[in-house]
């Protein structure tokens, strides 16, 4: 979540069954701040209230619940469409995932922060190549 919103979904053996791929929340903040006629301000991403009482802050509402919620039905939608339980687990990461965290959550109680998950993934990509070379036969 940040620049770019990925959404990988993976079979249970780490097999990848597909993806989306969408403008992310910082897109859309710079789309707003440089891209339009009259360029508005430039408003950090926090969770607000759901209507703003001035433009920086109506930019903020914009951004920050149309991510939550679009991500939020997005997600929904993806699980029936995989007749998937609700209660399978999904996992956010990335620049902003944390910013959006405590409300997407409450969207998707089964929703998990894991803030070094590239990190994670390199050290089991190292343990696994590791354990290869260990096993390879001399």
């Amino acid at each position: 979540m940040g620049t770019a919103t990925n959404i990988e979904v993976a079979a249970p053996d780490g097999a990848l069954i597909g993806g989306v791929i969408m403008p992310g929340i910082m897109m859309m903040q710079d789309a707003l701040h440089s891209r339009i006629a009259a360029p508005l301000p430039h408003v950090p991403i926090a969770a607000t209230p759901h209507l703003g009482r001035d433009t920086a802050t109506a930019m903020q509402a914009g951004l920050y619940w149309l991510n939550v919620y679009g991500l939020a039905g997005l997600l929904r939608g993806l699980l029936t469409e995989l007749h998937l339980a609700d209660s399978t687990p999904i996992l956010a990461t990335g620049g902003l995932a944390a910013s959006l965290f405590p409300d997407l959550q409450r969207q998707l109680p089964q929703l998990q922060l894991v803030g070094d998950l590239t990190l994670r993934g390199l050290w089991l990509a190292s343990q696994q190549l590791r354990l290869a070379k260990s096993n390879k036969p001399a």
